[in-house]
């Protein structure tokens, strides 16, 4: 009998304040990836992938970061600190577009 599955890790990138996109204030998010490890008798093999996530402190709300945040969470996550230009738009997976 063979005894094999997935454990998934979070590891916090820092703080970020941003506006939530469903609870409509600005506010600080906390960001952190989860890294995914295939496991044989509870022992981590090899890593099988890695989601780089923003979650709103206030609602709740949990995120996948997408586009030019997600680059610069990957960045973040190489070199230590999170990169900051002038003009940064969050866009996050599945958030609607709409302007109310």
């Amino acid at each position: 009998m063979l005894i094999w599955g997935i454990r998934w890790r979070s590891i916090l990138l820092g703080q970020l304040t941003f506006t939530c996109s469903h609870c409509a204030r600005v506010l600080i998010h906390t960001a952190f990836v989860e890294k995914g490890m295939f496991t044989l008798f509870f022992i981590p093999i090899f890593p099988v992938g890695k989601n780089y996530m923003i979650v709103c402190n206030l609602c709740g709300l949990k995120r996948r970061a997408g586009g030019d945040l997600l680059l610069q969470f990957k960045q973040w996550d190489q070199t230590g600190q999170f990169p900051t230009p002038e003009s940064v738009q969050p866009q996050m997976i599945g958030s609607d577009s709409s302007g109310a």
